[in-house]
């Protein structure tokens, strides 16, 4: 059996980091290489862990919103309105401790709402 992490959720945060940093560049390329990434990551059978599987799911998500914007040529960048809740959620699950689990979700929750109004 193979080992786990302590936190369970760091492979979806480093993935959800990686492909924030790539959206953030702009960089084409970078972006689907993370993608394929991420693809791997959420193709994973479910092991047990129920909010690592949830990670996983959101983070397929917004893989999917990312891969259509970029699919149509949409303007993928960090200031895109269009990609704003992505960004967002992107922020929120690159977190993978649990005591800083709270506080980003909060935080990530206020910026939402902010930039819905």
């Amino acid at each position: 059996m193979p080992c786990r992490p302590f936190f369970p959720t760091s492979e979806t945060a480093d993935v959800a980091a990686d492909l924030l940093a790539a959206v953030r560049s702009g960089s084409i390329s970078r972006i689907e290489e993370e993608l394929r990434a991420a693809a791997r990551v959420c193709a994973q059978p479910f092991d047990g862990d129920t909010a690592q599987d949830e990670r996983r799911e959101l983070l397929d998500s917004i893989a999917s919103s990312l891969r259509q914007a970029v699919a149509v040529g949409a303007e993928i960048c960090s200031e895109s309105h269009a990609l704003a809740a992505c960004i967002l959620l992107l922020e929120h699950l690159q977190v993978d401790g649990p005591r800083h689990h709270f506080a980003a979700a909060a935080a990530c929750r206020h910026r939402a709402i902010a930039t819905l109004q």
